[in-house]
């Protein structure tokens, strides 16, 4: 750009808090570039709350549910996760010091852990998904029966897959058992703990009312406290000595008797 009505082109530089009035997105992040990282953290987390604000109270206006889960199958909520952490501490294996070559690993740890039987369902989960076990690569050397009747391959697949719901429900029965024999043998460990009004018990340190600066060396029970009214299942609402009640209760796995 350059001046008009002067003998030479002096350059003019653009007015930047101009354009970035203009542009919303540019009004919004362009200011970033200038400040620290922490700050950027901070300005992030109150942008995207505003915006959840913004969400709900639009949902809420019209009537509409905000569903944050998944309402088809909700069971399955924190299960990504557990099969994220096999996964990775698979590869972890593998790769020991070469950390960056995780991307090369991927596909036989997939592969790997597809294909191994779950202790909980005793079928693999390519089993569960398409009614047959995989062809391992070992069978396309060897002879197999599989590799012998290749034409009839796809009738099988198709008998395979009309018995694939009697195989789901078998793998739901064989959980079922499972849970129960993990549930026996933790019951098994279970103390009950059962307070009356009047006891004095100790309650668990938490980390809000830990004591700052301990570390390791904080104390891990506080109190004593006074058992107020029993209401049921465990639970329980305390009082100090003074009197003074305890917001919320509490359940009796984080309180143990205290003793004068």
């Amino acid at each position: 750009m350059s001046e008009k009505g002067k003998g030479k082109g002096k350059k003019v530089k653009p007015n930047k808090a101009r354009t970035e009035n203009r542009c919303f997105t540019c009004n919004e992040v362009g200011h970033w570039r200038q400040n620290s990282p922490k700050r950027h953290e901070a300005e992030l987390m109150q942008l995207l709350s505003t915006y959840d604000y913004i969400t709900r109270t639009f949902c809420e206006k019209r009537g509409i549910k905000l569903i944050t889960s998944t309402p088809r199958y909700p069971q399955s909520n924190g299960l990504a996760e557990s099969s994220n952490k096999v996964i990775i501490n698979s590869i972890r294996k593998r790769l020991k010091g070469a950390k960056g070559k995780w991307v090369e690993e991927l596909p036989s740890v997939l592969w790997a852990n597809r294909t191994t039987p779950r202790a909980s369902t005793e079928q693999t989960p390519y089993s569960l998904v398409y009614g047959c076990e995989v062809v391992v690569p070992i069978e396309a050397q060897l002879p197999t029966a599989r590799s012998r009747t290749y034409d009839q391959n796809a009738i099988n697949l198709s008998y395979d897959l009309d018995a694939l719901e009697e195989l789901r429900e078998k793998a739901l029965r064989t959980m079922a058992a499972q849970k129960g024999i993990v549930e026996r043998h933790f019951n098994k460990k279970v103390k009950a703990k059962n307070f009356q009004v009047g006891d004095y018990v100790l309650r668990h340190v938490f980390q809000n009312t830990q004591e700052p600066n301990a570390g390791k060396l904080s104390i891990k029970w506080e109190g004593p406290y006074i058992i107020s009214k029993v209401i049921g299942n465990g639970a329980y609402r305390l009082t100090t000595i003074e009197g003074m009640e305890i917001p919320r209760s509490w359940n009796a796995h984080h309180l143990k008797r205290y003793y004068f």
